[in-house]
């Protein structure tokens, strides 16, 4: 029986390269998207300005259909897009290209890259953020890097003689940052500990002066991720609130008030505890409950809510009426895009032109499906070592172990080996390597299992007996 099994996940598997399977993706001022698929490749759409596509064509070049970047696929899903592109390939190589006016592309010139070129030799990469001209970067040793433009000091470095900084260095001697946030003018860090701190242009954003290097933001030790546009900030804690402060532009602090004010403090947003993601910009912000519903608010000029309209709100509102949303993008002011459990892309918004089977209109008010359906959500069953499972085959449930400690929330996919769908569980784990997932319900047969967290993708397969 497993060798008919076997065969049948082969023929599946043939068929992958066919479809539309996508991980993460970006998306940066100049309607340009750039996303991960799968099988690792990395792939852009939109306009060339700066050289942004990485594909060394010309800047006026648009894409007007997802295009492949150059022919590598070992791409992580640790990447980030602004007017520059910084990538970690799957060997903890780290490689940019893009706008590098300021040397925000860490090669020590000035001159704009349209390639993806390798920064320095090291090997230990495992997280970057793009700001509007620097860069941050951190290893898989704990420390902070940073790079670029060092205007109100973003860089972290504590010295104000400092320009242009043209290669990574190292940002005080701490060992312990887990996630980074580069934005326009200022930066934020959390640590190990889920604490957060900033440094740069903070008058708007907790502390009301500025530093050159990083300080603590808040008493606060459960800070989760923040989405860091200039003058406004919009936090994910660990108990899934949703928390807003700076300035009140378009109604971004989604308390209903449309005008600008200051909030010098934290604010929840709602009273809700299932937000899972958040990600915001200079008119709206885009955020994920732990249901799969996706939820917008502030102005809606494009209609980047996905509710067939461009209607302004200042309270979240749903977008849609789809409980399978998997994965949102960093996001530009004009473009949307999510991932749906399946691992199909949708998009919508202001658009490149011709982006949807050669329709001339940019515009699209709903999400709509780039390409086909994803058909498999899975196009590698390489063995891996992070994680455990057992058993498998399997009866009623299965243990996941991982091979480290997790502080995260891990989503556990199940599809069948057609696509489709029938088991997401959404698990947070504090200080833990374990989690046990029911499948007693589940008819016997061969399933696609995806783990998912801290940005890793972990594709395997179970049997059900």
């Amino acid at each position: 029986m497993y060798k008919k099994y076997f065969i049948v996940l082969l023929l599946i598997y043939n068929l992958v390269s066919f479809s539309q399977c996508y991980t993460s993706g970006g998306s940066t001022t100049f309607r340009v998207t750039i996303v991960r698929k799968t099988d690792g490749t990395l792939w852009a759409i939109g306009n060339n300005q700066f050289g942004v596509l990485g594909n060394n064509v010309p800047a006026s070049t648009t894409y007007n259909s997802y295009t492949q970047i150059g022919t590598d696929n070992d791409w992580s899903d640790s990447f980030s897009v602004s007017d520059h592109v910084l990538a970690i390939k799957n060997n903890g190589t780290l490689w940019s290209w893009g706008q590098n006016t300021s040397k925000q592309c860490g090669l020590d010139n000035d001159i704009n890259i349209f390639t993806p070129t390798q920064v320095g030799i090291d090997t230990n990469w495992v997280a970057v953020s793009t700001g509007g001209v620097y860069s941050l970067a951190l290893k898989s040793n704990g420390t902070l890097w940073a790079w670029g433009n060092n205007i109100n000091q973003t860089l972290g470095i504590n010295d104000d003689t400092v320009f242009f900084q043209g290669t990574p260095i190292q940002v005080g001697t701490a060992t312990d940052w887990a996630k980074i946030y580069a934005g326009k003018t200022v930066s934020f860090g959390i640590k190990t500990n889920n604490t957060l701190w900033s440094w740069g242009n903070t008058q708007l954003t907790l502390r009301q002066q500025n530093f050159g290097y990083p300080l603590q933001a808040t008493t606060d030790t459960d800070w989760e991720k923040i989405s860091n546009n200039a003058a406004h900030i919009t936090a994910l804690k660990t108990n899934h609130s949703l928390w807003y402060w700076g300035q009140n532009y378009h109604g971004l602090a989604a308390n209903g008030v449309a005008g600008n004010f200051v909030a010098l403090n934290p604010i929840q947003i709602t009273t809700s505890t299932d937000w899972l993601d958040v990600e915001t910009n200079g008119f709206n912000t885009i955020a994920l409950k732990n249901n799969g519903t996706l939820w917008s608010w502030g102005t809606n000029g494009y209609g980047n809510f996905g509710n067939n309209n461009t209607t302004n709100s200042y309270v979240p509102i749903q977008v849609g009426t789809d409980t399978n949303w998997l994965k949102i993008f960093e996001q530009s002011e004009y473009v949307r895009s999510a991932i749906k459990q399946n691992n199909s892309l949708y998009s919508w918004g202001l658009q490149p032109a011709n982006v949807f089977d050669n329709n001339t209109t940019n515009v699209k008010y709903v999400p709509t499906l780039i390409g086909s359906e994803c058909l498999l959500n899975n196009a590698s069953f390489d063995e891996n070592n992070k994680i455990s499972l057992y058993p498998n085959p399997v009866i009623n449930s299965f243990k996941v172990t991982f091979n480290e400690t997790i502080n995260a929330n891990v989503i556990v996919k199940i599809t069948t080996l057609l696509g489709k769908t029938i088991l997401v569980k959404n698990s947070i784990l504090k200080n833990n390597n374990e989690l046990e997932v029911d499948v007693s319900e589940l008819n016997a047969g061969m399933y696609i299992l995806t783990i998912n967290y801290n940005d890793e993708i972990i594709n395997t397969k179970i049997i059900k007996k």
